[in-house]
């Protein structure tokens, strides 16, 4: 009857493991991208303008390669660092220009 209960807790331990294991990885990958569900009348180009990225960081990001179509409910991967960067170089511009 122990070794039943060991064996169970065990398998059980193990499963939460992997579970926690599971969690943790896909937070990680949330905090490098930002997750947008592409809606009627999307396309790359117009998602990439709201974002301030290229249309060739989103087609990276998501490994679209030359694919152009894509459809409501599609979820695209929106790289966060490309976002900084694009955020950045937005505000060095308004710095020079208000010089």
């Amino acid at each position: 009857m122990i070794r039943i209960l060991l064996s169970i807790l065990g398998i059980w331990v193990l499963v939460s493991s992997l579970l926690i294991a599971n969690h943790l990885s896909s937070n990680s990958n949330n905090k490098k991208n930002r997750i947008y569900t592409v809606k009627d009348g999307d396309s790359l180009s117009t998602i990439a303008h709201h974002y301030h990225i290229g249309t060739d960081i989103l087609r990276k990001a998501n490994n679209l390669g030359d694919k152009i179509l894509i459809k409501p409910g599609d979820e695209l991967k929106i790289p966060l660092e490309a976002i900084k960067k694009a955020k950045e170089k937005d505000s060095s511009k308004n710095i020079k220009e208000n010089k």
